[in-house]
């Protein structure tokens, strides 16, 4: 509602838990938790997408934005993952439940990879080819830290090797204007 008020076309939602998150844990280690059904958290999320999707109507576009898993949160949970959507696994796995717009955050992508011991450029190319929305900040593959971009060559020379030609971007970099406006002039120059 707030969206349509505000003339905005896009809203995203990151996938849902299996577990309950605190809202102070949220990008932060995560203390371990009683892992949920995963039937019926997805069943629960799916539920909470289509009742989105029927007040956004056709006047704003509905995405879902993978989560991330982080070293720390690996090490806390071992081999279960306690979140939905992390990787392309994760996209299918909502994509046949519902019919939604994915918006994947690179920076998530790329830690999510690490932590799950998985190909991070096979992940990017089955991605971002069902995606017109980006998230772009680098990090050191351990944890989303929402870097600077320009000194990531491996993140740059993947994009390079992507069409971004109407794709919506995001840089979501928690750096100073000067830092974000560099990042932008230099994405500016692959186009």
């Amino acid at each position: 509602k707030l969206s349509k008020l505000l003339g905005s076309k896009k809203y995203g939602i990151h996938a849902g838990f299996l577990i309950d998150i605190r809202l102070t844990e949220i990008g932060e280690k995560i203390k371990l938790k009683k892992i949920f059904d995963r039937k019926r958290a997805l069943s629960r999320f799916v539920d909470g997408f289509n009742k989105l999707n029927d007040i956004a109507n056709d006047d704003v576009s509905l995405y879902i934005e993978n989560n991330v898993f982080s070293h720390t949160n690996k090490k806390t949970y071992k081999s279960i993952n306690p979140f939905l959507f992390t990787d392309f696994e994760g996209y299918l796995e909502l994509a046949d439940q519902i019919n939604f717009k994915p918006l994947i955050d690179l920076a998530h992508l790329k830690v999510s990879c690490n932590s799950l011991k998985i190909e991070f450029i096979n992940q990017v190319k089955e991605l971002l080819s069902r995606s017109d929305y980006i998230h772009l900040s680098s990090n050191d593959g351990l944890h989303d830290t929402n870097k600077s971009l320009i000194n990531d060559y491996q993140l740059i020379e993947i994009i390079k090797n992507f069409s971004l030609t109407k794709k919506h971007i995001t840089l979501e970099i928690y750096e100073n204007l000067d830092t974000i406006k560099k990042n932008y002039e230099h994405l500016k120059t692959m186009e």
